[in-house]
């Protein structure tokens, strides 16, 4: 059996927590959404409460959870694939390369996403998997 470096471990486990922060964000009401009641000469009623993504954002409910999953995997599969004994230097540059342009997109989409706050632990992993493997 092969044993694999701190580093592939930690990519591992950030995409295993963004499998579960994305069902969490599907089950779960915790997005706050405000709903106008009435609107009547100057004075306006609202009702403020939480629903869950599908209820908030039905045509975008699926890449909001898909893209940090693959983010993710990537992000694992370049890390597996730099461990890799290659003769060649550039084929594991680019690999490592993957894994840098993996974690800046996750990164803006922490940073743009409604949802962000909940991917900020797999964003942290995966920074932390590419600063062990440097």
């Amino acid at each position: 059996m092969k044993s694999f470096s701190i580093s592939t471990i930690l990519a591992g486990a950030a995409h295993l927590i963004s499998i579960p922060t994305g069902l969490i964000l599907l089950i779960f009401p915790i997005i706050l959404t405000t709903e106008i009641i009435s609107d009547d000469k100057g004075f306006t009623q609202s009702i403020q409460s939480y629903q869950t993504l599908l209820e908030s954002n039905f045509s975008l409910s699926l890449p909001i959870i898909v893209f940090p999953w693959i983010i993710s995997g990537v992000c694992l599969i370049s890390n597996l694939m730099v461990t890799q004994n290659t003769s060649n230097n550039s084929i594991r540059l680019r690999w490592k390369t993957y894994t840098w342009g993996a974690v800046l997109l996750m990164g803006i989409y922490i940073f743009l996403s409604p949802t962000g706050l909940y991917y900020i632990p797999v964003g942290l992993l995966l920074l932390l998997s590419i600063i062990i493997k440097r």
